[in-house]
């Protein structure tokens, strides 16, 4: 993986997985979870702490599918909908992170 760094491997025997963490140059962190299991899962998670009760980061977290200058797809999420393999999507707010479930079949890389 490009500029990731592997940090630790553990054995998951509860799972019959083998976790493994790195970090990216950015800072950024990968959980990667390796299993035999065909269904695909990822998810993308930011730190999106509520400074106030005005709902920002809810209202980011639909912002983030609506498209923009660059790129044009006014709902990404409906057409990754349409077009994909997926098993389960979605997108959650929490009081201090965003996630962005995805879990699909497809074997493409």
């Amino acid at each position: 993986m490009h500029n990731f760094v592997l940090l630790s491997e553990k054995k998951l025997n509860k799972f019959d997985s083998i976790g493994k963490l790195f970090i990216h140059d950015s800072g950024a962190q990968l959980i990667h979870i390796e299993n035999e299991d065909i269904n695909r899962t990822f998810s993308l998670t930011f730190k999106t702490p509520a400074f106030n009760d005005k709902g920002i980061p809810h209202i980011l977290e639909h912002m983030v599918f609506t498209g923009s200058e660059n790129y044009k797809v006014a709902d990404p999420f409906n057409e990754l909908m349409k077009s994909s393999l997926y098993t389960y999507l979605n997108e959650i707010t929490f009081y201090d992170k965003t996630v962005f479930p995805i879990a699909s079949y497809n074997l493409s890389e």
